[in-house]
């Protein structure tokens, strides 16, 4: 048989095989790896150093029928962690669009530049997805939209900022991870709160 032939039987058979279906801390144990500037404990991703987060993920498979998922913790106990663990086992995994909320856009800004692309960064699966993470405008700046929306094979990222009704209200989301919600605000321009808004999005 032609080698080139026998080559693309092989990789038709292993496009056609059945994807194993990893739980979300199966995956981060084996895709997701931490930077030195993420973490204390830079290398690859260990649930079992959060044994607490573990429920906390498997309740945010799409085979769970959980629909909201809420956990209260302490500070520096890797909560923002967990949820990025989530976000980008969706990315790879299940891509689709997403939203992640934070209390305002410069957090969205921090979040996007120090924990998203430094976790895309540092783990070859997700650094192969999202490839124009760094996209810069003529001036050799970072673009608005580089920071705030990431762009993968079959999805999308938005984060928005939980003070303006006109993001929250205009991204609609497969999945929507709200995060260091306390520090949102209670009302906002005539809407009850900003969950309520981003919930009817999802």
């Amino acid at each position: 048989m032609h080698a080139g032939l026998a080559e693309a039987r092989r990789r038709s058979a292993d496009a056609l095989r059945p994807r194993e279906r990893l739980r979300v801390s199966q995956w981060s144990d084996r895709f997701r790896v931490l930077s030195p500037m993420s973490s204390p404990e830079p290398g690859p991703w260990r649930t079992s150093r959060v044994p607490y987060a573990d429920e906390v993920m498997q309740c945010a498979h799409p085979d769970d029928p959980a629909e909201w998922i809420v956990f209260r913790t302490g500070t520096q106990v890797a909560k923002t962690e967990t949820l990025l663990c989530i976000l980008f086992f969706y990315m790879h995994q299940f891509p689709r669009s997403l939203a992640m909320v934070q209390p305002n856009e410069q957090a969205c800004v921090d979040v996007s530049v120090q924990r998203i692309d430094d976790g895309i960064k540092a783990s070859p699966a997700l650094r192969a997805l999202v490839k124009d993470q760094h996209a810069k405008d003529e001036e050799g700046r970072r673009g608005k939209d580089a920071v705030l929306v990431k762009k993968f094979p079959g999805g999308i990222l938005f984060l928005l900022n939980a003070k303006s009704k006109s993001a929250l209200a205009s991204k609609p989301c497969g999945v929507l991870l709200l995060d260091e919600i306390n520090r949102y605000p209670r009302e906002l321009e005539g809407e009850p709160d900003p969950i309520g808004i981003v919930e009817h999005r999802s």
